[in-house]
């Protein structure tokens, strides 16, 4: 009997749950997308994951999200610490390739953890660095 009481409850707390790693992040009113948290890693589902490149309008208002340190998650994959939803902001315009003319000029980050899609270092570095980082893109982006 304990064995089906386990079982219960296993299935009532397992309900409707897909995947508890999956996070929806937004970005102001209409910009938003479906985080795996475990691995960084964009779910390919999300409406801007389709972008390869986003408008200045789009970079600017994500770059606002820069300095959020709301925490996502209370483990990153590729940092010591939580993972803040201003590190996503980043990461985020870095892999939809909004950031090649500012990216080209700051540090190389290219070691990867198993299982985990961003660079070892990325997130520690911008935790260091956010409001320089901001600072720049939106300079960039607002000319």
């Amino acid at each position: 009997m304990t064995m089906y009481y386990s079982l219960f409850l296993f299935l009532i707390s397992y309900q409707g749950l897909e995947n508890p790693s999956k996070v929806k992040v937004q970005f102001g009113e209409d910009i938003y997308i479906y985080l795996d948290t475990i691995t960084n890693k964009i779910d390919d589902k999300s409406e801007y994951a389709r972008y390869q490149v986003l408008s200045d309008r789009e970079v600017i208002t994500v770059a606002e999200y820069i300095l959020d340190t709301t925490i996502i998650s209370n483990n990153a994959c590729s940092k010591n610490g939580p993972l803040y939803k201003g590190d996503v902001a980043y990461f985020f315009l870095l892999y939809s390739g909004s950031l090649h003319d500012i990216a080209d000029k700051g540090p190389h980050f290219d070691s990867f953890r198993m299982n985990c899609y961003t660079p070892e270092g990325l997130l520690d570095w911008l935790d260091d660095n956010r409001e320089a980082v901001q600072r720049k893109i939106l300079e960039v982006k607002m000319r």
